[in-house]
C-alpha cells in the first residue's frame, strides 16, 4: 500500500529529477525555438516587402496609366490644330500658287500616312519619330518658308530605341509656336539624339 510518506518522496524525487533535466530541456527547447521564431520572423519581412513590391507596382502602373492618357489628350489637341492649320494654308495656296499647293498637301500626305499608325500605337522608335518630325518639319518649312531652317541628327545605333509615340511632334510643335513663329527673322530648329 502506498503511504503518505512514499507519495511524498516520489514527489520530491520528481522535483529533483526534473531540476537537473530543466536546464537541459530548456537548452534544446531555446536551441528549437529560436531558429523557428528567427525564420518565422524573416517570412513575416519577405510577406511585407513582397506586399510593398506588389504595391509599388500597382502604384507605377498606375502612374504610366496616367502619363498615357495625358499623352493621348495631349496628342488628341496638338493634331487638330496643326491639320486645320495646313488645311487652311493649302486652302490659301490653291488660290494664289497651285504648285506649292500641291507639293504641300503631298507633304501632308507624308505626313498623315506616318502619324495616324502612330497614333494608335503605345510605343514608336526613334526611327519612327524622326521619320514623323522631318515629315511635319517639311511642312512647317513650307509654312514658314525661309524663316526656319531645320537639322536632324539621329544616329544609326538609336534609331530603333523605344520612344513615346507622336512626342517629338509636340515638343516640336510648341517650339516652332512659341520659340520661331514670333520672330521676325525666323530661327532653326534642331532636333538630335544623343
Amino acid at each position: 500500500p502506498l503511504t503518505a510518506d512514499f507519495a511524498w518522496h516520489r514527489v520530491s524525487f520528481s522535483t529533483a529529477l526534473l531540476l537537473q533535466v530543466l536546464p537541459a530541456v530548456s537548452l534544446a527547447l531555446a536551441l528549437h525555438l529560436l531558429p523557428l521564431a528567427a525564420r518565422w520572423r524573416e517570412q513575416r519581412e519577405h510577406a511585407a516587402e513582397a506586399k510593398r513590391l506588389r504595391e509599388a507596382a500597382a502604384v507605377a502602373d498606375l502612374a504610366r496609366q496616367v502619363t498615357l492618357a495625358e499623352l493621348k489628350t495631349l496628342q488628341a489637341q496638338v493634331e487638330p490644330h496643326f491639320l486645320y492649320n495646313t488645311l487652311a494654308g493649302i486652302q490659301y495656296l490653291v488660290r494664289h500658287n497651285a504648285g506649292l499647293a500641291d507639293r504641300m498637301l503631298g507633304r501632308l500626305h507624308d505626313y498623315l500616312r506616318l502619324a495616324l499608325p502612330a497614333m494608335r500605337a503605345p510605343m514608336s522608335t526613334l526611327a519612327q519619330e524622326f521619320a514623323l518630325a522631318e515629315a511635319y518639319l517639311a511642312l512647317m518649312q513650307m509654312r514658314l518658308g525661309e524663316r526656319l531652317t531645320v537639322t536632324l541628327d539621329l544616329p544609326p545605333a538609336l534609331a530603333e530605341r523605344a520612344f513615346p509615340p507622336l512626342m517629338l511632334g509636340t515638343l516640336i510643335e510648341n517650339a516652332l509656336h512659341h520659340g520661331i513663329e514670333p520672330k521676325p527673322g525666323g530661327g532653326k530648329a534642331a532636333l538630335a539624339a544623343f
